[in-house]
């Protein structure tokens, strides 16, 4: 979580394209740690344990998605950036069907 954090003290970029980039960062980092925590919860219930602080930090992380996408001053920019990054990995018009 602290370099989730860290990265995202955006106070600190001169650019809001470079900050968005930051935040699209770590809203891929708590989707993976989100996608981890999904597939905890089932393994815990078949070995019989209670998996309450799994589903915590899940929906902590859940939370923490959805805050950073609303934030008002940022979400355009972040829309921007993952366009950004769907044009530089190389996927087109015409692969999306």
């Amino acid at each position: 979580m602290r370099s989730i954090a860290n990265r995202l003290s955006i106070d600190q970029c001169d650019d809001k394209n470079e900050a968005a980039g930051y935040m699209l960062d770590a809203i891929d980092e708590l989707e993976a740690y989100l996608q981890a925590y999904d597939r905890y919860v089932p393994e815990l219930r078949a070995w019989g344990q209670s998996p309450i602080y799994v589903i915590a930090w899940r929906n902590l992380m859940a939370n923490l998605i959805v805050r950073l996408h609303e934030h008002e001053d940022r979400s355009k920019h972040l829309e921007r950036e993952r366009n950004r990054r769907l044009v530089d990995d190389g996927i087109q018009l015409r692969d999306v069907k």
